[in-house]
């Protein structure tokens, strides 16, 4: 037969319109050409679609529909030399499933999604007489298949590059970001995925009242709203409205969970179809976060989280109790809602109150953990509440970084990059909570040296435990960030400009630490020349800002080539 030979078919793409012939001149090649077994015809025919989906995934679906159109036209002609009913099926329900999978793993977006449910609704097609027998109809698979294009279309079109709109105030700030028009069609690309599940809810429950007997064959299980749960969280730019709309699908499920469990029609049956677990609100708490168009978003995927705890403490549903990846999710949403908006967000939340959010988190995660070691708080966890605490700029955020570092130091898991968050934290907490001082008032000016001066202290030692450390060593992004703390925050005097020669020195006396990631994606004009120690072009670049004149950068420098060549020279040596 055709798809035992091999050939390979053309990319051409089929008709748009029904893929059933309703007029012309049927000849018998396809006939001839078809294998008189049908259960090998269609096994020879998903074997190939198989071997296409493996071989080019994007291609395989209009080769599969393309063989599947033929595969018809050979199948009307078997029962037009046949007429008595016993010609072999050449098309079943799973052949056009498979064609539908095709579409469904192609990653063509909304391409693929149309054409899965063109082959759906020819499925569905209410034909009449001897072709009614033929046609395949639509089953569970069909419908999943849809679902699953449609939900993955709405990720894939939200995700591609547009042109963003952004409204801008009178002095040419960013004061709106539009929505995106590639997330406004993976929006309607979702509601595609809703409209079909409801369909199929609806044809269940259409079948239900006309049978009078349970039947599952088309009853939407968990898998199901969870497609279309996925395609509403993980739209790119996501809004209020997706977030609002994936709520809406958690709800229908509890809904139907409770009909089920209530209904006469269901009592005996120990298995419900629906059943909201913890990957159902893991997607709805992803949803608010993925809200960015809405600042209300992690304090609404909090809300679900702390729900969801209620819950599960109640012994009431265990096994929707929160992983450590739900609190990571809230977490994170609120750090970066402090990233984007720093002192104030859209809802007149203080920045500043939003890290603490992160804080008691934590702390919260301390406390559950002491029943649950499941929960304890990681490394990751503790790196999230820093960086919320670093957005902020906000006075205390300095003494939070610290404590959550010495954390990560008692359980040997601080890295370099939490120890230079703790020096940048200082360095850019110079003016923060200062407020306007008086430049008469002595004493508030003597207090304001105090506190850098402790500042600079703390960013000292942080430098002083990392080069002492036995899990991380320094790289040029401390010594430039100490630099930038020197400067920031102590007085200008000859004292300081002697203590950022002693950084420099020190800066190219250590030896810096291997990282070959670190060496293939940095320019090489800012990597550390040989001998150089952990100098590279940004800490020359600091320096130069935090010395005074433009002679002593220039006596630093030659110190510095003097040392580096020696050095080099030295290794050089060694090596021969």
């Amino acid at each position: 037969s055709y798809f035992n030979g091999g050939g390979d078919l053309s990319i051409s793409t089929p008709s748009t319109e029904s893929l059933i012939p309703t007029d012309g001149i049927i000849t018998s090649v396809a006939a001839k050409n078809c294998d008189t077994s049908s259960s090998n015809s269609q096994e020879s025919f998903m074997n190939q679609i198989e071997q296409w989906v493996a071989m080019n995934p994007k291609t395989a679906p209009y080769k599969a529909e393309e063989a599947l159109s033929r595969l018809w036209v050979a199948q009307q002609e078997v029962f037009s030399e046949d007429p008595s009913g016993d010609a072999p099926i050449l098309i079943s329900t799973e052949s056009v499933n498979r064609v539908m999978k095709a579409w469904e793993h192609s990653g063509l977006g909304i391409v693929a999604a149309e054409r899965a449910e063109r082959l759906l609704r020819w499925m569905e097609e209410d034909l009449q007489g001897a072709r009614a027998a033929l046609l395949p109809r639509a089953d569970y698979h069909s419908y999943a298949s849809v679902i699953s294009s449609w939900s993955k279309a709405a990720i894939t079109e939200s995700a591609k590059p547009c042109k963003s709109q952004v409204v801008t105030n009178s002095r040419g700030r960013v004061k709106q970001t539009m929505i995106s028009q590639s997330t406004k069609i993976g929006f309607e690309c979702a509601k595609q995925s809703e409209e079909m599940l409801m369909k199929m809810q609806r044809e269940h429950e259409r079948r239900l009242q006309e049978d009078g007997a349970y039947t599952d064959e088309l009853q939407p299980d968990t898998a199901l709203f969870h497609h279309v749960l996925r395609g509403w969280s993980e739209i790119k730019g996501g809004t209020k409205a997706s977030a609002t709309r994936a709520i809406r699908i958690l709800d229908l499920m509890q809904e139907l969970r409770h009909h089920q469990s209530h209904s006469e029609s269901w009592q005996g049956l120990r298995f419900f179809k629906i059943l909201p677990n913890l990957t159902t609100y893991k997607l709805a708490i992803k949803a608010w976060t993925s809200a960015v168009h809405t600042p209300e978003g992690p304090d609404r995927a909090e809300e679900i989280l702390r729900h969801m705890l209620s819950m599960s403490s109640a012994g009431n549903a265990a096994d929707i109790s929160p992983d450590l990846h739900c609190f990571h999710m809230v977490m994170s949403a609120h750090a970066e809602l402090v990233r984007k908006k720093r002192a104030r967000s859209d809802d007149g939340v203080p920045s500043v109150e939003r890290a603490r959010k992160v804080t008691a988190l934590v702390e919260w995660l301390d406390l559950i953990s002491m029943r649950n070691s499941k929960l304890r708080p990681t490394a990751e966890t503790l790196r999230i509440a820093m960086h919320a605490w670093v957005y902020s700029h906000h006075v205390d955020a300095p003494q939070e970084v610290e404590y959550i570092l010495s954390r990560l130091i008692r359980t040997d898991s601080a890295e370099t990059e939490d120890y230079n968050t703790l020096i940048n934290a200082c360095s850019f907490a110079r003016g923060v909570g200062v407020g306007v001082i008086d430049e008469d008032d002595i004493d508030a000016l003597v207090q304001k040296q105090m506190t850098h001066l402790h500042l600079f202290g703390m960013a000292e030692q942080a430098l002083q435990s990392l080069l002492s450390s036995s899990t991380a060593k320094a790289d040029s992004a401390t010594f430039s960030g100490i630099l930038r703390a020197c400067t920031n925050l102590v007085p200008d005097t000859d004292e300081r400009d002697a203590k950022v020669l002693e950084l420099f020195r020190l800066a190219y006396q250590t030896e810096p630490c291997d990282s070959a990631v670190a060496k293939a994606t940095s320019p090489e004009r800012k990597q550390s020349p040989a001998g150089g120690g952990c100098v590279d072009a940004n800490v020359l670049r600091q320096l130069r800002k935090s010395l005074p004149t433009t002679e002593a950068y220039i006596k630093a420098r030659e110190r510095f080539e003097s040392y580096r060549l020696l050095r080099a020279g030295s290794s050089n040596e060694s090596a021969h």
